[in-house]
């Protein structure tokens, strides 16, 4: 999760709000740990890859700070169909 893929609040909008136009996006909250402000999700996500419908495992790693987000690193597994 090294790549960087927005770098502004205005750019994770734009991202979320193309992926959020998918009808059949589905998230399932498989597990959470959390250590001090960082918190890990694995995630199971059901959506779109290249026109056809597949699942995906995801990581999420992210760092709290007042109560909000302030990083965000994704791990994302390759798509099963």
């Amino acid at each position: 999760p090294d790549k960087l893929l927005a770098g502004s609040f205005e750019e994770v909008r734009a991202r979320h709000v193309a992926r959020f136009t998918e009808t059949n996006l589905h998230a399932a909250l498989l597990s959470r740990t959390s250590v001090g402000n960082v918190v890990v999700d694995r995630e199971r996500v059901r959506r779109m890859f290249d026109g056809r419908e597949g699942t995906v495992d995801v990581i999420a790693i992210y760092e709290v700070v007042d109560d909000k987000i302030m990083t965000a690193r994704f791990k994302v597994g390759s798509p099963v169909f």
